[in-house]
């Protein structure tokens, strides 16, 4: 009768803690879901590179934005 009533208590605090459990995974995983969408939504700069070349005897740069695909500048800009 002993046996019977303690295996009784140990699985009525064993299903609390379960369910004291299973509360904390949730909450877990519900900021988990925040944070990563406040990450994800975080502004990114435009990638540019700056290429060079030579014209005419003398060096020049142009930068180019790699993110968008197209020039920054309307022209080459000569190093002096």
């Amino acid at each position: 009768m002993k046996n019977k009533r303690l295996l009784m208590i140990i699985c009525f605090f064993l299903g609390i803690l379960t369910c004291i459990n299973l509360n904390t995974i949730t909450l877990y995983a519900s900021d988990m879901a925040i944070h990563y969408e406040i990450v994800d939504c975080s502004n990114r700069g435009d990638v540019i590179q700056t290429k060079y070349r030579m014209h005419n005897g003398k060096l020049q740069y142009r930068h180019w934005n790699v993110t968008q695909g197209c020039w920054v500048e309307d022209h080459w800009i000569t190093i002096e």
